[in-house]
């Protein structure tokens, strides 16, 4: 009766963490303000030299760090690939860092899906500089002056509900 007893326990308590893990799962919202985009070179698909200040523009930046073979990046991509049209014209850029290490692969994705939002290739320096990418899809949204606002860790199913926020959009 006891085994019995403490069985039942054990898988309460097994079934509680999942369901807490899955009620959250992948979407950890960071407020990083104070921090401003950093000064760090990229390149873009062509190979030539960007600043990733320079992307900032004075608009709303989302910048997306993502990779071709996770399925939570190419979710969330498709997402900001649906909402960029309805909010560029509002203010928002969207700038996506692949991870991937081949950029040959990166390109045939962006062909394949013919993407709107302009792809970076990410390197070490510009993941130092936003404390390391530990996990991707991970998502920095900055303000008009490259003040980074928040971070998310993770697919994020109210993803628009943020940029409508930082747009101020109702």
């Amino acid at each position: 009766m006891k085994k019995i007893l403490l069985i039942t326990i054990i898988l309460i308590g097994v079934v509680s963490v999942v369901l807490f893990f899955n009620n959250n799962a992948g979407t950890e919202s960071t407020n990083v303000s104070k921090k401003y985009v950093p000064n760090v070179t990229v390149k873009d698909l062509d190979g030539k030299d960007v600043e990733v200040k320079t992307l900032v523009n004075g608009k709303l930046t989302l910048f997306l760090f993502w990779a071709t073979w996770c399925p939570s990046c190419r979710q969330e991509l498709a997402e900001l690939e649906k909402y960029y049209p309805k909010y560029k014209d509002k203010g928002l850029s969207i700038i996506a860092f692949s991870v991937d290490e081949n950029v040959a692969e990166v390109i045939k994705f962006n062909k394949e899906n013919n993407l709107l939002i302009k792809i970076m290739m990410s390197n070490s320096d510009l993941s130092s500089a936003y404390g390391g990418i530990k996990a991707v899809p991970t998502t920095f949204f900055l303000d008009n002056e490259g003040q980074i606002k928040n971070r998310n860790i993770g697919y994020n199913p109210k993803i628009e509900d943020e940029i409508k926020k930082y747009l101020e959009i109702k």
